[in-house]
C-alpha cells in the first residue's frame, strides 16, 4: 500500500501528524532539527509539483487555498462532479490512502465542514479529497499517486453534484 496519509490501512489510523510532531520534538532535543527542516522543504516542493501536475492534467481540478501558505505536506483537491467517496474508495482499491474529511475525521467518509466554513461552495466539500504527504513519503509514492489518480479521474463518469 502507498500510505500517503501515514496510516496502516486505507482510510484508518492516520498518525502522520503525530509522528511528525514526535519526531520533530525528538530531533529538536537531539539537536538534529535540520533533517526535519529539509524534509519539510522536500514535502512542500513535492506537494507543489503534485498540485501543478493535477491542475495541468485535469483542467477542472481545484486546489483549495493554493495561493496561501499551508502545511508542507497537505493538499485538498476538488474534482467537480466526482464524489469524494468514490475517489477515496477507488484509490483505496489501488492501495492508496487519502481522506475526504478534515484531518480530525480520518476514516470517516463525510464532507469537510472546514471548506464550508471557509466560504467554498458546498459541492466542493462533496467532491474533494485530502492528500497528506508524510515523513516517510518518497518521490515514487507521489509518482504512483499521480499516475493512478489522474488516470482514475479521466476514466470516471462524473456524478451530478452541485
Amino acid at each position: 500500500h502507498v500510505l500517503l496519509q501515514g496510516g496502516y490501512m486505507g482510510g484508518f489510523l492516520c498518525h502522520c501528524f503525530c509522528t511528525y510532531v514526535c519526531r520533530h520534538a525528538e530531533s529538536h532535543r537531539c539537536g538534529q532539527i535540520e533533517g526535519s527542516r529539509s524534509h519539510a522543504v522536500f514535502l512542500s516542493a513535492a506537494k507543489q509539483h503534485m498540485e501543478q501536475r493535477i491542475v495541468c492534467e485535469i483542467p477542472d481540478a481545484v486546489i483549495i487555498a493554493s495561493a496561501v501558505p499551508r502545511l508542507p505536506g497537505t493538499s485538498r483537491i476538488v474534482i467537480p462532479g466526482l464524489a469524494a467517496e468514490k475517489q477515496v474508495m477507488m484509490l483505496d482499491l489501488q492501495g492508496i490512502c487519502v481522506s475526504s474529511g478534515a484531518a480530525c475525521s480520518t476514516a470517516v467518509l463525510r464532507e469537510s465542514e472546514a471548506l464550508k466554513n471557509m466560504g467554498y461552495p458546498s459541492f466542493y466539500a462533496q467532491c474533494s479529497i485530502r492528500v497528506g504527504l508524510c515523513w516517510h513519503t518518497q518521490q515514487a509514492d507521489i509518482d504512483r499517486f499521480l499516475h493512478t489518480y489522474i488516470d482514475m479521474v479521466k476514466m470516471s463518469t462524473r456524478d451530478d453534484i452541485q
